[in-house]
């Protein structure tokens, strides 16, 4: 995931299929985040709060994927 964004950051004329290759490493790196975090977190909790601690990290990953482009296209302007 650090090697898609370092490519994408520093790189400003790249070839396009050097640009998609950075987005599809980036996002493939994402998917096994949150898989891993999804197996990772019941284990962590207590089995009658695994409900509770799955709500809440989704919550708040929904919160940060809905907030986080909005603020980022807010400073680039």
């Amino acid at each position: 995931m650090i090697f898609g964004f370092l490519v994408l950051g520093l790189t400003t004329n790249a070839n396009v299929f050097v640009i998609l290759t950075a987005e599809i490493l980036t996002f493939m790196s994402y998917s096994a985040i949150q898989v891993s975090l999804n197996t990772l977190i019941p284990k962590t909790l207590n089995a009658s709060k695994i409900g509770v601690g799955l709500g809440l990290y989704n919550l708040l990953n929904f919160v940060g994927m809905a907030f986080g482009p909005a603020v980022a296209s807010i400073k680039t302007y």
